[in-house]
C-alpha cells in the first residue's frame, strides 16, 4: 500500500498522498485501516477539513453517527463546503431524531450552488415533515418534485406528507408508482412496505421490504421492518434468520444492537438485555421502542423504580404507543402508585376499547384502591373480549382469592400457573399466599418457580423472603448474597439485604454496598436514591442532599427524586428549602399529589396554615388519608376548628382501626374542650385495637389534663397490660400515683422497677424530673448523676443535669450543655437548654445565637421563639426582638403566653 510503502522508503508521504490512500481503503471497505490513517494525518494537521469530511464518512459507514456527526461539523467549521456536507449531515442528524435541531442548522449556512441547494431543501423539507409542519414541507416539496431537473427522492418525500396527511389511498398509489421503474430505489421500497403494511396488507409489505433489501443489503430499517412483523406474527424462527442477516450485514450497528437485545428478552435473558439497552441509551438518542424494551427489562429484572423513569419517557415521547403505556402502568402499580396507573391507562380504558390486557391492569389498579366493584366491571369486559386468555381468566381467579380464602380459585390459580411458562401467574399467586402467611402454600410455588428458572436470582430471593418470615434472618441475608452471584445489579436483593444490614446495625456496610451499585451504574436514579436514603437513615443527611440534587438535574421529572429531596429537608428541620424544592418540582410536575401533600407540610411547618388549605384543596379526589389528616391540622391552623373536626369525623369513620386519625381526633377534641368525646374516642381506639396501648394512654392524658389522677393510673395500667409496663408507662404510672396522693404505691413502683432495670437510666431521668417540679434541684442533680453513671454519653442525661446545675448556680453547666449539644447536634431542646445556660452568666448574645439556631430547627415551637427574643432584649438587639415578638402576636389564641409576650413588646418600645 502506498503509505506503508512511502515510510518503508524512508519518505514522509505528503498529505495528498495519504488521503489518496485514505480513499482507496475506504473502496476496498477497509474501513479500520483508513481510520488509523486518518487519525494519524488529524493529530498533525487537526485542522485539515478533508481528513474530517472523510473520518466522518468512515465513522458513518462503522455506525458510529454521533462520531460521525461531531467530525462533520468539525469539517465544516474548518472550511469544507457546505454544499457537501450539509446533505450528509442532514441524514445524520435525522437518523438520530434532531429534525428540529437540523432546522435550526440549515439557517446557519448559506448555499450558492443551485444543485446543492435543492438537495438542501429535500432535506429542510422532510425535517418540516418529522417535526410536524406538514403544509410547509408540502409547500417546499412542489418545485423539487417537478420537472426534467426533479430531486431524487422529492416524490418519495411527497408520498411520506400525503400519508402524514392521512391520504393513504393517494400515498399507496404514488409509492407503487415509484416502485414500477426498475431501477426504484430500495427507500421506495421501504416506504410502499410500511404503508402496505399499516393497511393491514401484512404479505405484499414483507414482499416490499424484501425487495427493498435486494436493492440494498444494509438497509438497517427494511431488516427492522420485516423481523418486527414476522416477530408480531409469531414466527420467531424467520424472525431469528432474518436477524442474523442484519447482524451479518451491520455488526455492531444500534438497529443490530435492539433486535440482539429483544431476542434476548425473548429467550428470557434479561441481564443481557438491560446490559444492551443500557449501552444504546448511553450511545445515542433514546426513542419509545428502545426506552420500552429497556424499561421492560428493568420490570422483569425487579427494579419497578427505574423501569417506571424509563417508560415514562417512552409515554412521553410517544403518547400513542399503548404497549408502553400498559408497561408503565405495571411499573405503577408495583411502586404502589395505583391511582397514577389509572390515568396512565385513561386512553386505552374508554367505553369502546377492546384492549383485554390494558382492561385487567386497570382492574388490578382499582383493585389497589380498594374499588372491588369497579375492578370486577373492568375484569368481566376483558374477559368478554378474550374468553381464552389464560392470563385474564387467572386474573379474576385471583380477585375471588383476594376476596378471602377460596380453594377453587387457588386451585385454578395454580394450574394456569403450571401451565404457563413464564413466572407472571406464579408470582400473583405467591403474593396472596403471603399476605395470607399461607408459607407452606407459598413454598410449593417457590419449587414451581425454581424449577422454570433454575439459575434466576428471583427464585433464590424469593427464597431469602420466605426465609426471612421463618424468622430465619442471617439465612435470609445469605441466600440475599446468593441472588447477587446470579446477578450482581439484582435490585429486590440489593435493597433487601441493605435493609437487614441497617437494621443489625451494620449501617456502614448498606452505605457501601449502594455506593457500590452506583460506581458500577453512574447516574442511575434508582441507585442514587437508595444511596441517598441511606445517608439519611445514618443521620448523614447533609451528605445525602447533593446526591439529590445531582439526580433531579439527570431526570428533573423524577417525582421519586423529588419527594426523596422534599421529605429530607423537612426532616432536617428546613421547611422553608424544602417548600423553595416543591415548588420547583411543581413546575415540571404539576398538581403531584404527593409534591402538593409534601408543600402543605412545608407550609405548616412554616406557620402558614391558610396557604396549607389552598394547596391541599388542589388534591380533591387525590387525597391520601396522610393528606386529609393535614387538612385537619391546617384547618385547625386557619382557625377553623368546626371544619377539621368534621374533616377528622369522616376520616375516623373511613378508617375506624387507623391509629394516627384516631389519635388525631381525640387530640382536637381535647383542644377544643369537648373532654366527653375526646374519651369517647379513646376509649372507641380501645375496642378498635385491641391489642394496643394508644387508646387507654390516649384516655390517661384526657384524664390527667382534667387532673383525675386515680382515673389517670388506671388507664395507665390497662397499657401496661396491653403492651408490657416499658420505661414510658412506668414512668407515667408513676407519676399519676405521686400526684394522686398514692405515694406508697409510687414508691413500690419506682423501688420496683429500679430493682428489675438497675442498669435503667431513663427512670432516673424520670425521677429527677419529678424532683425539679417539685423544685429541688438538688435531688434532681443526685438523681441525674446516677443517670449519667449509666449512660455517660446520653444527651439528654447530660441535658437535664446541666438545667439543675444551673438552677443551684453550680459551676460546669454550661460546659455539660456544650457536651450535650455537641452529641445532638441538631436537638432544638439542647440547644434552648445551652442558651439558658449562657444567660445564666450573662453571655447574652452568645444565647442570643444559639437559642436562634433552636428556632431555626423548630420553627413552629413559639416557646423557642419568646426565649429567643428574651436573650435578644437583654442583648440589646431591640430590632431582632421585635420580629421575633410581632410573629409571635399574629398567631394570637394559638399560643397561650401572649401576656408575657406583651410585656416584652413594651420594652422594645421603651
Amino acid at each position: 500500500m502506498l503509505g506503508t510503502a512511502l515510510l518503508l522508503a524512508g519518505c514522509a508521504p505528503s498529505t495528498g498522498d495519504v488521503l489518496q490512500e485514505v480513499r482507496g481503503r475506504i473502496e476496498r471497505q477497509d474501513r479500520d485501516g483508513a481510520r488509523i490513517l486518518l487519525k494519524d494525518l488529524l493529530q498533525q494537521q487537526p485542522t485539515l477539513a478533508e481528513a474530517r469530511w472523510w473520518m466522518a464518512r468512515v465513522l458513518l459507514d462503522s455506525g458510529d453517527t454521533a462520531a460521525a456527526e461531531v467530525e462533520l461539523r468539525r469539517a465544516l467549521e474548518q472550511g469544507w463546503p457546505a454544499a457537501e456536507a450539509l446533505p450528509l449531515l442532514g441524514r445524520l442528524m435525522l437518523q438520530q431524531d434532531k429534525a428540529a435541531d437540523l432546522l435550526r442548522e440549515l439557517d446557519r449556512h448559506r448555499v450558492e450552488d443551485p444543485a446543492a441547494l435543492r438537495r438542501v431543501q429535500l432535506l429542510r423539507a422532510e425535517a418540516l415533515l418529522v417535526t410536524g409542519r406538514v403544509s410547509d414541507a408540502e409547500r417546499l416539496l412542489a418545485p423539487l418534485a417537478q420537472g426534467p431537473d426533479a430531486e431524487p427522492g422529492a416524490r418519495l418525500l411527497q408520498a411520506r406528507v400525503l400519508r402524514a396527511q392521512r391520504r393513504d389511498a393517494e400515498a399507496l398509489q404514488l409509492a407503487r408508482q415509484l416502485t414500477e421503474a426498475s431501477d426504484a430505489p430500495a427507500t421506495a421500497w421501504l416506504l410502499l412496505g410500511d404503508l402496505q403494511s399499516e393497511t393491514g396488507a401484512m404479505e405484499p409489505a414483507i414482499a416490499s421490504w424484501r425487495q427493498a433489501l435486494q436493492r440494498q443489503p444494509d438497509a438497517a430499517a427494511a431488516h427492522g421492518a420485516l423481523i418486527t412483523a414476522l416477530l408480531a406474527r409469531g414466527e420467531r424462527g424467520p424472525a431469528r434468520a432474518q436477524y442474523e442477516q442484519m447482524r451479518q450485514r451491520l455488526p455492531g450497528r444500534p438497529q443490530t444492537l435492539f433486535f440482539e437485545a429483544t431476542f434476548a428478552a425473548l429467550d428470557d435473558q434479561w441481564p443481557r438485555t438491560r446490559e444492551l439497552t443500557q449501552q444504546l441509551l448511553r450511545g445515542s438518542p433514546p426513542n419509545a421502542r428502545l426506552l420500552m424494551l429497556a424499561g421492560q427489562a428493568e420490570l422483569q429484572l425487579g427494579a419497578p423504580a427505574q423501569a417506571q423513569a424509563l417508560l415514562a419517557k417512552a409515554v412521553q415521547s410517544a403518547p400513542q404507543l399503548g404497549a408502553a403505556r400498559a408497561l408503565l402502568a405495571q411499573a405503577l402499580l408495583r411502586t404502589q402508585r395505583p391511582a397514577e396507573a389509572l390515568e396512565t391507562l385513561a386512553p386505552l380504558i374508554g367505553a369502546d376499547s377492546r384492549d383485554a390486557a390494558a382492561l385487567t391492569l386497570a382492574a388490578q389498579a382499582r383493585r389497589a384502591l380498594g374499588q372491588r366493584r369497579e375492578a370486577d366491571a373492568l375484569i368481566a369486559r376483558a374477559s368478554q373480549i378474550a374468553p381464552d386468555n389464560g392470563l385474564i381468566q387467572a386474573s379474576r381467579q385471583l380477585m375471588r382469592l383476594e376476596q378471602g380464602p377460596d380453594s377453587g380459585a387457588e386451585q385454578a390459580l395454580a394450574a394456569a400457573a403450571g401451565r404457563d411458562e413464564g413466572l407472571r401467574l406464579d408470582l400473583a399467586l405467591l403474593a396472596t399466599q403471603l399476605q395470607r402467611k399461607d408459607v407452606a402454600g407459598a413454598r410449593q410455588t417457590l419449587a414451581r418457580i425454581q424449577a422454570k428458572k433454575p439459575d434466576s436470582p428471583l427464585a433464590t430471593y424469593i427464597d431469602g423472603r420466605l426465609t426471612e418470615r421463618e424468622g430465619r434472618r442471617e439465612a435470609a441475608m445469605a441466600l440475599y448474597r446468593q441472588a447477587l452471584t446470579h446477578d450482581v445489579d439484582f435490585m429486590p436483593a440489593i435493597v433487601r439485604l441493605g435493609e437487614l444490614e441497617l437494621a443489625a446495625g451494620q449501617g456502614q456496610l448498606a452505605r457501601e454496598r449502594f455506593e457500590a451499585l452506583l460506581s458500577r451504574k453512574p447516574g442511575d436514579l434508582q441507585a442514587t436514591l437508595l444511596l441517598a436514603d441511606t445517608l439519611t437513615r445514618l443521620k448523614q443527611g447533609e451528605a445525602a442532599l447533593p446526591l439529590l440534587e445531582t439526580a433531579i438535574k439527570a431526570e428533573p421529572r423524577s417525582a421519586d427524586a423529588r419527594l426523596a429531596q422534599a421529605d429530607l429537608l423537612l426532616a432536617l428541620g428546613r421547611p422553608e428549602p424544602a417548600l423553595n424544592a416543591v415548588q420547583a418540582g411543581l413546575v415540571v410536575l404539576r398538581d403531584h399529589p404527593g409534591l402538593l401533600e409534601r408543600q402543605g407540610r412545608a407550609q405548616l411547618a412554616l406557620g402558614q396554615p391558610r396557604a396549607a388549605l389552598a394547596t391541599l384543596g388542589r388534591l380533591g379526589s387525590n387525597a391520601s388519608p396522610q393528606a386529609q389528616l393535614m387538612l385537619a391540622e391546617a384547618q385547625r391552623g386557619a382557625g377553623r376548628g368546626e371544619a377539621a373536626r368534621a374533616t377528622l369525623q369522616r376520616l375516623v369513620g373511613q378508617f375506624p382501626q387507623d391509629a394516627t386519625i384516631g389519635e388525631a381526633a381525640t387530640r382536637l377534641a381535647l383542644e377544643q374542650g369537648r373532654r366527653d368525646e375526646a374519651l369517647a374516642q379513646a376509649r372507641r381506639l380501645q375496642g378498635a385495637l385491641p391489642r394496643s396501648p394508644l387508646g387507654a394512654l390516649l384516655e390517661a392524658d384526657i384524664t390527667a389534663a382534667a387532673n383525675q389522677w386515680d382515673a389517670s393510673a388506671k388507664a395507665l395500667r390497662l397499657a401496661a397490660e396491653r403492651s408490657g409496663l416499658n420505661n414510658t408507662i412506668a414512668a407515667r404510672l408513676h407519676r399519676a400515683l405521686s400526684l394522686a396522693g398514692r405515694e406508697a404505691e409510687a414508691k413500690a413502683l419506682a423501688d420496683d422497677w429500679l430493682r428489675q432495670q438497675p442498669k435503667d437510666p431513663g427512670f432516673r431521668v424520670h425521677l429527677g424530673d419529678m424532683a425539679m417540679a417539685r423544685q429541688d434541684p438538688a435531688a434532681a442533680e443526685a438523681l441525674y448523676r446516677q443517670a449519667q453513671s449509666l449512660a455517660p454519653d446520653s444527651p439528654l442525661v447530660l441535658n437535664n443535669l446541666a438545667q439543675a446545675l444551673a438552677q443551684q448556680k453550680k459551676p460546669g453547666a454550661t460546659a455539660l450543655a456544650r457536651r450535650a449539644v455537641s452529641l445532638a447536634p441538631e436537638q432544638p431542646a439542647l440547644l434552648d437548654t445551652l442558651a439558658e445556660c449562657l444567660a445564666a452568666e450573662s453571655r447574652w448574645s452568645e444565647a442570643a445565637d444559639t437559642q436562634s439556631k433552636a428556632v431555626r430547627l423548630a420553627p413552629e415551637d413559639p416557646g423557642l421563639r419568646l426565649q429567643l427574643a428574651r436573650w435578644q432584649l437583654q442583648a440589646g438587639d431591640k430590632t431582632a426582638a421585635a420580629q421575633e415578638l410581632q410573629q409571635l402576636a399574629r398567631l394570637g389564641s394559638r399560643f397561650a403566653r401572649q401576656d408575657e409576650v406583651s410585656r416584652l413588646l413594651q420594652k422594645v418600645h421603651q
